[in-house]
């Protein structure tokens, strides 16, 4: 559960409703929400607040056919510069996902977005319930991630929802993936050993699994380190 008092200070300028349904609703991860806010200027964030504020009074006005979908597409922003423009056609998305789905259906409609996992910013989104059995033979599931070191050593991985089953699609995430922003030299891939009943959601794409959030891992390594990629042929 969240405090609304830990959002003091963007309270000024957020509503408190828009507050609920990115949280409650949407299920978008704060802390990663926030770090983002947090590398606007102020001028730049009350544009954000104030354009958020007009997204979910318009899509709730949709939802009860008070407001059209022209009216909604009115408010698509591109007036910024490229960062800006980004982050508020992200919100525009999800705001008219919100306007289609509720519950499950809506996280698992933004966590699947096309701008998911690409170099475009896009909110991270929560799934805590189940969505799917991950079918195999035995209990114990040997899953893997791309990440940044200290990943494994602050146990941030346990807050990390999206992994693979497939060595190959970490490996190309930790070294490969656009979406990637700290050195190569600091990526690494990490092996873990889980119960099946941690997968909450098995999807096709990338052999992808969504773990539940603090999961305990039966076991924990590092499957390859950035001297281990480059000894095997990788590009520097």
């Amino acid at each position: 559960m969240y405090n609304a008092h830990t959002e003091l200070k963007y309270k000024p300028l957020m509503k408190q409703e828009v507050i609920d349904c990115l949280k409650l609703d949407m299920k978008i991860c704060w802390e990663h929400f926030s770090q983002k806010l947090s590398s606007f200027t102020a001028d730049e964030k009350i544009i954000i607040f104030n354009n958020l504020s007009q997204l979910y009074d318009v899509s709730t006005d949709v939802k009860v056919k008070k407001a059209t979908d022209a009216d909604y597409n009115a408010l698509y922003y591109e007036s910024g510069n490229p960062e800006l423009n980004e982050f508020l056609q992200a919100m525009f998305d999800c705001f008219k996902s919100w306007q289609v789905y509720s519950d499950i259906e809506l996280s698992k409609c933004l966590y699947a977005h096309t701008n998911r996992g690409t170099d475009n910013w896009f909110p991270v989104v929560i799934i805590n319930q189940k969505i799917n059995e991950f079918q195999c033979a035995g209990e114990l599931v040997t899953v893997y991630r791309g990440c940044h070191n200290t990943e494994l050593k602050t146990d941030k991985y346990k807050q990390r929802q999206s992994w693979s089953t497939d060595f190959s699609v970490a490996k190309s995430f930790a070294y490969y993936h656009p979406s990637s922003d700290t050195p190569r030299n600091n990526r690494i891939v990490i092996k873990a050993t889980v119960n099946k009943e941690s997968i909450l959601w098995a999807r096709n794409a990338e052999s992808e699994v969504v773990l539940a959030l603090d999961f305990t891992a039966k076991s924990v390594s590092t499957a390859m380190t950035y001297d281990d990629f480059i000894a095997q042929g990788g590009d520097a």
